[in-house]
């Protein structure tokens, strides 16, 4: 097998769920197995609804569906911020949100001292 990146981040509250009731679960099925879970590596299909009716798929790395996941509980993030919550170092964060960014799903706004900021974009401008 080739080798696997061993990158570790934060998973949301609502995977990390899911994530520890699939593991006990296969646990009590497969004593004394247990999975070891590499959250950075896969494929991720999801589909992102917008307060217009939008229904946008996307097919991406865990790390971009975590990170696009936690604007469901907030829709306004600063870099710092998101590094913190999904830990990510923050250049790794900036990196895959110019991908959100280039999709038309996220904005990005730089202040006076620097500091960047992500905000959900609920309806595309007309110049879209």
């Amino acid at each position: 097998w080739p080798p696997l990146p061993q990158d570790s981040m934060t998973l949301h509250p609502s995977v990390n769920g899911h994530v520890d009731s699939y593991s006990k679960y296969y646990s009590l099925l497969k004593k004394p197995r247990a999975l070891k879970w590499k959250p950075t590596c896969g494929v991720v299909k999801l589909t992102l609804t917008f307060d217009d009716g939008r229904k946008v798929p996307f097919t991406v790395s865990p790390v971009h569906a975590n990170i696009i996941l936690h604007f469901q509980d907030t829709p306004t993030w600063t870099l710092a911020d998101l590094s913190t919550i999904t830990g990510l170092p923050p250049d790794g964060v900036r990196r895959r949100m110019i991908f959100w960014v280039g999709s038309g799903v996220c904005s990005e706004t730089v202040a006076d001292g620097g500091a960047v900021s992500y905000a959900i974009i609920e309806k595309p401008s007309a110049n879209a």
